[in-house]
């Protein structure tokens, strides 16, 4: 039995060593993006539920993400509404 020269086996394990990594890398990819669309439909569905440009329909359709997230077990996301308006304060 004749021996393979080293580089050849070399190349060899390099090329196996990159189909495993791109199937690994393939399986994360598609965890990533089925996250990214549990969380987009989360957010299409607070606009669906809370369709008014108000600041108090911003922070339910807030609530409503965080919520929506949580049980989907995705990571939180900062809230997008504005405060509410502080009452006015006499001088």
């Amino acid at each position: 039995m004749t021996r393979l020269p080293r580089w050849i086996a070399a190349a060899l394990a390099m090329l196996t060593m990159m189909v495993v990594g791109s199937a690994h890398a393939d399986t994360r990819l598609n965890g990533a993006n089925k996250s990214w669309q549990a969380a987009d439909k989360c957010m299409r569905s607070s606009f669906t539920q809370y369709p008014d440009y108000t600041v108090e329909a911003a922070q339910k359709r807030d609530r409503f993400v965080q919520a929506c997230l949580r049980d989907h077990r995705l990571p939180p996301r900062p809230d997008m509404a504005p405060a509410a308006p502080a009452a006015a304060v006499p001088q």
